[in-house]
């Protein structure tokens, strides 16, 4: 089992989903930090390092598209999961276009988004020799 703890910014302009993902997270151990939306989220990578980004697709100021690919355009390999309440082919085709490694679709459980989170960790890290 893998007991490492991550630093994740968790990006929602709904404060309901912020709090239930921050309090999931924080209950496995994991630091969290918070933004409403893509903008403050991006100046919050610029200031700190976090481990992970785990935001929401449709955001005012700046989508999670937008703030993923902006952190993609600095570290290609970094972890990202979007979620979204709302998919149809031209969203789900942006997301994937955008290298992110993975989305959820809301609602989602708690047990999901820890097992999606864990995967793409797990999948980050460098291989063991």
């Amino acid at each position: 089992m893998n007991a490492r703890k991550y630093k994740i910014l968790v990006v929602d302009d709904d404060p309901d989903i912020r709090e239930i993902v921050v309090s999931f997270l924080s209950s496995e151990g994991h630091l969290c930090h918070v933004a409403k939306d893509g903008a403050e989220a991006l100046d919050k990578t610029h200031n700190d390092h976090f481990d992970a980004l785990i935001t929401d697709f449709r955001m005012p100021r700046m989508n999670g598209i937008a703030l993923a690919g902006a952190v993609l355009k600095r570290d290609r390999s970094f972890p990202v999961i979007i979620m979204t309440g709302s998919i149809d082919e031209v969203t789900a085709e942006s997301i994937v276009s955008a290298g992110v490694s993975d989305f959820l679709y809301k609602p989602f459980t708690m047990v999901e988004l820890g097992a999606r989170f864990m995967r793409m960790m797990r999948n980050h890290e460098p291989a063991q020799s």
